[in-house]
């Protein structure tokens, strides 16, 4: 009775816990609260880092942890943040937390958690369709919500930071920091850490005082010339009132970046396979494969037949074989287990060098035999920026990657399978590698750069490459402290085309360089990728070298890869028709019905102050889609004449140049992607006339936007004169990447014409009349992937040009052209006038001339 009685007031009093847990739970969910906000002019860019508010408050002191999830979408996987938070009664925390976005923007679900209860929730979402706007960060002075940009060219959002931010999220999405010499110096060291690595990665560092008093904070190199990629300048108290121009350069939540997948073209091999190949993934040779098979099956059939035959013996077949069967399969079980076992983790990085500001972005692959939570722990100020799947090697992981930030840095989980894998990127300051490659002694003649590389690295650097614009030249090994002088022509031919992964025997399409190679060949692409106009912008001069023996930025990673990045700016612009350093856009207004068409107007700054360059110099190319043009002149926009449309050139306005910068702003037909249809041209270049073999032909437009039919510059490889012939013809050749050929035909009015592209890779058919409109653009003919067709009915005479081009400019292979001719009365004569193309994009429509 004793006993029953026992139970029976265990449970009453298990009952009361539950019930005073329960109500503990709800009175603590009535009392808190969490929220999430985001700077309304935060950029939303996949793959790129933001910063998202997070702020909790309790009416009671308790202890728990803020947990913020990312959706399915997010870049690399789901993600779940996890912040310890102590909370005073009625006193709010806030904090910042570095997230990365998706590709369709930010959908994050917030609760804070106490004694593993959730009491407290919240939702954020964003779309990343919304325009880019404009951040600026301040420090130490006052300044309004919002600050105009010059010349109407929108304002930037305003906020404040603090030196414990800057340790812990940095300047993330902003192009802009206003602050004193007194607020710097006012800085901790790894504060004012973040703010020169930042600078030196595209920022524009405003300090409001004399000029020249703070420079003994900065690198010394600073004073005389670019900072990194950057800027600082010296503005007096009315820098507000002024307005701001625009960033130098395109940097990540400035104005004009895109997202960075858009400039990745093609990556050559995975990112993954190197690092797989450094952590012990390896599967045997098909050729080994094929022997043993081989082997297996002569013990199996001829062999133990002809032994037990010369034995009289042949009733033991039934149990040979099946003890062969046993010892081969016991065999390839140990052989496997060895194969899964020697696994361990390894990482590639690309380090960013500068005097000061070095900044290093890593991918770490890691693994485990059997069930894990693997963690990764990397330095102070840095983040996580996403994650993947080891496609090919089986179950990877499982449940979302969890990510703990804090003061000395940040951890990184996954829960692996048993055999499984799983990547990390993370990206960060990198001190220890300030000055280890740098790049001295730069004399420039006409397009021609002779400089000077030095290795301070500690380490000997191999497979060393020299760019300018997309040449490449090999340099070699490079010793500790040794310095080489090299030359280099500028080369501003295929932009999308990485001349240094040819320089390092990479090509396109999955080959890769040896596994005792210092290259990690994915990786290197990803990041040029990622860092997209500002990996090797025009006017600087970069070197990068390898080394397998620097060492890892975090720890308990037994094998890897480094590249070292170093860049300079050059000492004025090139003189050989290229783009200048920078020609940003600003703003693309709605668009507008007109004239029976569909415009948009575009707002762009073309910075031309490098160096002695003077405005007589610069001239800005127009392509057929531009209807009308507009430059700033301080006061008011002042309209430029366009003789004619098409592909024409006009110099800059004298009274346009501010300051080192023109504004300007160009109403275009629509297009797509829509773009304001100028490039910025040093020289005497002029848009050509004509195209041939080897030109190149821009599809940039300077701000960012790159045309999906080709990639952003196109080179003309072939140019085929047809002499067409009733029926059909049949025409092969074959493309890499950018490459198109043409074929150009003389038709008649009521000629008729099919036209059929099939091609080894994704095909993409143009056709331009004799005017240089672009008439027909199609991907795939009929809704089929991936050939490409048109039927024409011509009802202008003249010359149509045919172009064969790969989609994307991403394919490479054979192509077969076929013309179905029909002529109408007259036949159409041949001529060799070529027509420089203009870009327009569709789908799968068919074309019909109608010029």
């Amino acid at each position: 009775m004793k006993r029953w009685a026992g139970l029976a007031a265990a449970l009453v009093v298990a009952s009361a816990l539950l019930l005073t847990g329960t109500a503990g739970a709800r009175q603590a969910q009535a009392q808190a609260a969490i929220s999430l906000d985001l700077p309304r002019n935060s950029p939303l860019i996949a793959g790129q880092l933001t910063a998202v508010e997070v702020s909790v408050t309790s009416q009671r002191a308790v202890r728990g942890v803020v947990s913020v999830s990312t959706s399915s979408f997010e870049f690399g996987g789901s993600t779940v943040y996890q912040v310890p938070v102590e909370l005073a009664a009625g006193t709010p925390v806030e904090f910042p937390l570095a997230v990365v976005a998706g590709f369709g923007g930010l959908e994050l679900q917030a609760e804070l958690v106490v004694g593993g209860e959730s009491v407290a929730q919240a939702e954020l979402r964003r779309f990343g369709d919304e325009a880019p706007g404009v951040l600026a960060a301040v420090l130490g002075v006052d300044a309004p919500g919002a600050v105009e940009m010059r010349a109407g060219t929108g304002s930037a959002t305003t906020y404040q930071v603090s030196s414990e931010r800057l340790e812990t999220v940095g300047l993330l999405g902003t192009s802009y920091l206003i602050t004193s010499p007194g607020a710097l110096r006012s800085l901790t060291q790894p504060a004012l850490l973040a703010v020169i690595t930042w600078t030196a990665d595209g920022g524009q560092l405003l300090v409001v005082g004399a000029e020249g008093s703070a420079d003994d904070l900065l690198p010394e190199a600073w004073a005389q010339g670019p900072a990194g990629l950057g800027e600082v300048n010296y503005v007096d108290d009315s820098w507000a009132q002024s307005g701001l121009s625009l960033p130098a350069r395109t940097i990540a939540g400035g104005a004009g970046q895109i997202d960075p997948q858009m400039l990745m073209g093609e990556v050559p091999v995975s990112s993954i396979d190197d690092l797989a190949s450094d952590a012990g993934f390896s599967l045997p040779s098909l050729r080994s494969l094929l022997v043993l098979l081989g082997v297996y099956v002569l013990a199996a059939g001829p062999i133990t037949y002809l032994v037990l035959k010369r034995m009289g013996s042949t009733h033991l077949a039934w149990r040979v074989l099946p003890l062969l069967a046993v010892v081969c399969t016991g065999m390839a079980l140990v052989v496997g287990a060895g194969l899964r076992s020697d696994r361990g983790s390894s990482y590639a990085s690309v380090v960013e060098v500068w005097p000061t500001g070095s900044k290093a972005t890593t991918t770490i692959l890691v693994s485990s035999t059997r069930s894990d939570i693997r963690t990764v722990e990397a330095p102070q100020a840095w983040h996580y920026t996403g994650s993947g799947q080891i496609v090919g090697w089986g179950p990877t992981s499982e449940g979302a990657v969890s990510v703990e930030p804090g003061r000395t840095g940040v951890a990184v989980s996954s829960n692996l399978t048993a055999g499984g894998a799983a990547s990390m990127q993370l990206t960060g300051p990198a001190p220890q590698f300030d000055g280890a490659l740098t790049i001295d002694q730069i004399v420039l003649d006409g397009a021609t750069v002779v400089a000077r590389v030095t290795n301070n690295s500690g380490v000997q650097l191999t497979e060393v490459v020299a760019l300018l614009g997309t040449e490449a030249v090999e340099i070699g090994e490079l010793a500790d402290g040794e310095s080489r002088s090299f030359t280099i022509e500028h080369s501003a031919r295929l932009r999308q085309r990485l001349d240094e992964l040819a320089a390092w025997g990479v090509n396109q399409f999955g080959g890769r360089p040896s596994r005792s190679s210092p290259i990690a060949a994915g990786v290197w692409s990803q990041w040029r990728g990622i860092e997209g106009l500002n990996a090797f912008p025009d006017g600087y001069v970069g070197v990068v070298g390898w080394s397998r023996d620097l060492e890892p930025p975090t720890s308990d990673i037994s094998s890897g890869r480094t590249a070292l990045v170093a860049r300079a700016a050059l000492p004025e612009p090139i003189e050989d028709g290229s783009p200048l350093p920078s020609l940003i856009v600003a703003d693309q207004s709605s668009g507008r019905q007109a004239q029976d068409a569909f415009f948009f107007g575009w707002t762009f700054a073309i910075r031309i102050d490098a160096g002695e360059l003077e405005a007589s110099r610069v001239s800005l190319a127009l392509d057929s889609s531009v209807a009308g043009l507009e430059m700033w002149d301080g006061t008011d926009w002042i309209p430029v004449d366009i003789a004619e449309r098409g592909n024409v050139t006009i110099g800059i306005l004298p009274q346009a140049l501010i300051d080192g910068v023109v504004y300007a702003r160009s109403t275009v037909v629509e297009s797509w992607p829509v773009r304001p249809g100028v490039t910025a041209m040093v020289g005497e270049a002029e848009v050509p006339e004509t195209r041939e073999v080897g030109d190149v032909l821009s599809r940039w437009d300077g701000g960012g936007l790159i045309d999906p039919g080709m990639g952003g510059f196109a080179e003309l490889s072939e140019s085929f004169e047809v002499q067409l012939e009733e029926g059909e013809q049949s025409f092969e050749g074959d493309l890499f990447g950018p490459e198109y050929d043409e074929y150009r035909v003389q038709l008649n009015e009521g000629d008729e014409l099919g036209i059929r592209l099939r091609a080894d890779h994704d095909s993409l058919l143009w056709v331009q009349g004799p005017d240089g409109d672009l008439l027909v653009e199609n991907d795939d003919f009929g809704g089929i992937c991936c050939n490409s067709g048109a039927d024409l009915t011509i009802t202008r005479a003249g010359e149509y040009v045919i172009e064969a081009r790969a989609l994307g400019g991403n394919g490479s292979g054979g192509y077969e052209l076929v013309l179905d001719y029909t002529p109408s009365a007259e036949p159409a004569a041949t001529t060799t006038t070529t027509t420089a193309a203009t870009s327009t994009t569709g789908g799968d429509e068919q074309g019909e001339a109608d010029g």
